[in-house]
């Protein structure tokens, strides 16, 4: 790592490395790190600013109903009425009968770190959850576009010249399509749901990917160490497994790093145009668009997940670049 961060200005790629290990981290350990359920709405909650400070007031024995007020002024004054709730918000005296035993232990004060949605949601917790996502949907995909990738690359390096001829028209009729919009044409045939839009961004990546494996094994093919290895009476596929895709995996690891920030932009730009991931359900995108019409006055509904998304994409991108100095065979090193 030290060589690697004197390949670019002092501490670039450090800082990226520590900021995505952050995001993701803080999207694995969401559950424990959420100070509320993210999809619970809390009456008159809605639109608080960041750092806001309130009651949570539970209305119900089972915490299903809940409120927020500025600060409780009596719980449990009236004997005759010990589940009675008195309580201050915005300047407005209300009575709540909880119908409980006893009031005096359930109005709880809680921050709102980063202010609450349109509907009273916690965009803390809700940022959280929409990295987990997030990451997990670019993960699975990024599986899937390597396995696509690397077989139509290998089976076009190694198939002859009809086969390869095929694939990569096949290739390039693809890549001749705007690819945002067929991902969206895909979306809209096949329906949302994760497991589709999984498959559709995973399928719909490895196009340059399986080129550039190709061409990598074509380099390969024709070098002593395979024609030894023919020699000693090694099949296609053992050479292939064996002795060339390990010479493959520094420009995949480099690919990898590239393509998982637009793995993560496609599914935000889906998620944003009502096409990915379903509310209630969290992720970066939707979360934009939940704060696409408060943006006047409630700003931090969609500046906190769209940061996220520009943090993430930085960072990648930094640190796939220094993975292509460092790994670069033919870069001068100090």
């Amino acid at each position: 790592m030290r060589r690697l961060v004197h390949r670019l200005p002092a501490g670039a790629p450090l800082g990226a490395l520590v900021t995505l290990v952050a995001l993701v981290a803080s999207g694995v350990l969401a559950p424990w790190l959420a100070p509320h359920p993210p999809e619970r709405q809390y009456e008159d909650g809605k639109l608080l600013p960041p750092l806001s400070l309130r009651v949570v007031v539970p209305l119900d024995a089972e915490h299903d109903r809940l409120r927020v007020a500025d600060r409780v002024s009596a719980a449990g004054a009236d004997a005759a009425r010990p589940g009675l709730l008195v309580f201050e918000h915005r300047g407005e005296r209300v009575e709540v009968d909880t119908g409980l035993h006893a009031a005096d232990d359930l109005a709880t004060p809680v921050r709102f770190w980063l202010g609450t949605d349109a509907i009273g949601r916690d965009v803390f917790s809700r940022l959280l959850f929409g990295a987990r996502l997030s990451f997990s949907l670019a993960g699975l995909a990024l599986v899937m576009m390597l396995g696509v990738g690397v077989l139509v690359g290998a089976c076009a390096a190694f198939g002859g010249r009809l086969i390869d001829g095929l694939l990569m028209r096949a290739v390039d009729g693809l890549l001749a399509f705007p690819m945002f919009f067929l991902v969206i044409a895909l979306v809209a045939v096949f329906g949302r749901g994760l497991g589709t839009l999984v498959a559709v961004l995973g399928l719909t990546s490895w196009m340059g990917l399986s080129r550039m494996v190709r061409a990598e094994l074509l380099s390969l093919r024709d070098r002593d160490f395979v024609t030894a290895a023919r020699g000693l009476g090694l099949g296609p596929l053992r050479i292939l497994f064996r002795h060339l895709l390990p010479h493959t995996l520094t420009p995949l690891v480099i690919q990898a790093s590239f393509a998982v920030a637009g793995l993560i932009t496609a599914e935000a730009a889906l998620s944003f145009f009502g096409l990915g991931v379903e509310p209630p359900d969290a992720s970066w995108g939707n979360l934009m668009q939940d704060g696409r019409i408060w943006i006047g006055s409630a700003w931090w509904i969609s500046m906190f997940p769209a940061l996220c998304l520009a943090l993430t994409v930085i960072s990648l991108n930094v640190l796939g670049d220094a993975l292509r100095d460092y790994l670069d065979p033919r870069a001068i090193r100090p």
